[in-house]
């Protein structure tokens, strides 16, 4: 049985309305779907898989910001161009709208709209929260926060969670080394707070991962270092 979560089943509700207008497209794995600075025509919905976002830093080098699961959205910018680019991480699925039929759909439909930037607000919490966490936290409670967030946003905090994205991504993403993000998983897997598959991971003890998140930092000990 699918499970969906509050901003998912939001965006449900508008892909009904816009899946005529709509294509739905499969991207393979690594395969980049919006490139940083090209037009942005098409709005994108996560449908399966999971994407990364990635954006050109100094001496050429691509930084992770972020990934969209199933329910979330790509490409609805305030400017003209995609600031950043959409990759597949493994087989991926997405609805493909044309900005300009969207934007007739919310006039046609404006609660639609409503659905729609609700959705928005929802991924710009992700990454307030993302900015705090490079700045304030630990290592083991990125990682930890990363987890959890990861199982909430798909709706799965008892079950098994997709994990498609390699540690480096990760790594990348959290501001930490993947060395570090390696040895924070077997420490989470070692105290019994995780378990570890390929592709996959469930918490065993969301209350003390929890408990990680929230406490306050004091000291850094051989696992906080970022790089």
């Amino acid at each position: 049985m699918e499970r969906l979560v509050p901003h998912q089943i939001q965006m449900k509700g508008v892909l009904r309305q816009a899946r005529l207008r709509a294509q739905l497209k499969s991207v393979e794995s690594g395969i980049t779907f919006a490139k940083e600075g090209a037009p942005a025509l098409d709005i994108f919905t996560v449908t399966t898989g999971s994407v990364k976002l990635s954006k050109l830093v100094k001496f050429g080098r691509r930084q992770v910001v972020g990934f969209l699961v199933p329910g979330e959205v790509f490409g609805f910018v305030p400017g003209k161009t995609y600031p950043v680019s959409a990759q597949a991480v493994g087989s991926v699925t997405v609805w493909r709208i044309p900005r300009r039929r969207l934007e007739r759909l919310f006039m046609e439909f404006p609660e639609a709209q409503r659905q729609f930037l609700d959705n928005l607000t929802h991924q710009l919490e992700l990454a307030r929260e993302q900015i705090v966490l490079l700045h304030r936290k630990s290592a083991r409670q990125r990682v930890a926060a990363f987890l959890l967030g990861l199982a909430q946003r798909q709706g799965n905090r008892e079950g098994w969670v997709s994990l498609p994205m390699t540690r480096a991504d990760i790594a990348d993403y959290l501001g930490l080394s993947m060395e570090t993000v390696s040895r924070v998983f077997s420490v989470l897997r070692s105290i019994g707070s995780i378990t570890v598959a390929t592709g996959e991971f469930r918490i065993v003890d969301a209350n003390a991962l929890t408990d990680l998140t929230e406490r306050l930092v004091h000291t850094r000990d051989s696992l906080t270092t970022a790089q």
